[in-house]
């Protein structure tokens, strides 16, 4: 069970982007779900390497990267699981601005994040990709 400290670590590197210094703190064999109905990114990656994926894809289409920034980090009580609320800004090389907003609610064993539920805007995300791909 990681500490709160330790926790609070690992979510910060979401706002470096979410690269290696993040994705190095994830379980290859974590269970990853994103919802949403409509969502083109939605669905389920049973590891580390197909979730990276979609977030290289959306990153592509951004002038600079996707520039994630936190606004709530909630730790369970149980001290393996945890709740992180985040915005995820860029600037789509079509023009216009990708403004999304974000919560994962996670599970850990160990240091590593080995579950995790992710809640998006999925209109948004799917009109930022109807209009890039």
């Amino acid at each position: 069970m990681p500490s709160a400290e330790r926790i609070k670590e690992i979510f910060s590197h979401i706002e470096e982007g979410f690269g290696p210094s993040f994705f190095d703190n994830v379980a290859d064999d974590v269970s990853w779900t994103v919802t949403g109905v409509d969502n083109p990114i939605g669905g389920h990656y049973p590891s580390k390497a197909e979730i990276i994926q979609p977030y290289k894809r959306v990153g592509s289409y951004m002038e600079g990267g996707i520039k994630p920034k936190i606004r709530h980090l909630l730790i369970g009580d149980d001290g393996n699981s945890a709740a992180v609320e985040f915005t995820a800004n860029g600037k789509p090389k079509t023009g216009g601005d990708f403004q999304l907003e974000a919560c994962w609610v996670c599970k850990f064993a160990g240091d590593k994040i080995v579950e995790v539920r992710g809640y998006m805007d999925s209109a948004h995300m799917k009109k930022i990709l109807d209009a890039n791909e």
